[in-house]
């Protein structure tokens, strides 16, 4: 169950009682919110430990406290501040202050309109000053946490599935260098070879 928490979408009132019944019918809940405006929405997604809050653009340092002594992973959309020429996700304060942080696209035709994951991956490098290895981590074990995966997918450990995938590059900062270029040679999901490129064999 994922709410959009604004002043132009659902109330806190409103996301509370979405949350709260939600839960009792078992459901893992996200939220969206402090995109635009800050109105109590992470507090309502906390107090039912929601598996991640996106958006975060206008979050306090008050917020980023909170959410940095929980569980819930902070997700951020450097693509949607991009898009709509809007400020970014505090994502530095955030990193220090322990948050558990991943990256999406956020793709959707109002706000985001970038499916390519690495370019909002150099954008988060170029705009939010997020170290290669903090990035890369955002978008697979993190990113794995905010979709409640990461017991079996999201690093490649024993005992879990075999996804990953194998890059034309001779170091990993290349998939930050290479501004809107997709690198993937292969993809590989569940240990079975899905996807080649053609143009990179």
């Amino acid at each position: 169950m994922d709410v959009f928490c604004e002043e132009s979408a659902f109330s806190v009132n409103e996301t509370d009682k979405i949350l709260s019944e939600a839960k009792k019918l078992g459901y893992a809940v996200h939220l969206h919110t402090d995109q635009f405006n800050s109105i109590g929405g992470l507090d309502v997604a906390l107090k039912y430990e929601a598996l991640s809050v996106d958006h975060l653009e206008v979050i306090s340092d008050e917020g980023i406290a909170k959410i940095s002594q929980s569980n819930t992973v902070a997700v951020i959309l450097p693509g949607v501040s991009f898009f709509l020429n809007h400020t970014y996700a505090p994502a530095r304060k955030l990193i220090d202050s322990n948050a558990i942080v991943a990256i999406s696209t956020d793709f959707n035709p109002g706000s985001s309109h970038i499916p390519n994951l690495h370019m909002i991956m150099q954008l988060a490098a170029l705009k939010m000053n997020m170290s290669v290895e903090e990035i890369i981590s955002a978008v697979t074990i993190n990113a794995a946490k905010a979709l409640g995966v990461n017991h079996f997918t999201g690093s490649i450990e024993i005992g879990k599935q075999a996804d990953f995938a194998v890059f034309d590059a001779s170091e990993y900062s290349e998939l930050i260098y290479n501004i809107g270029i997709n690198l993937n040679k292969y993809t590989v999901k569940k240990g079975a070879l899905i996807y080649q490129n053609p143009e990179r064999q």
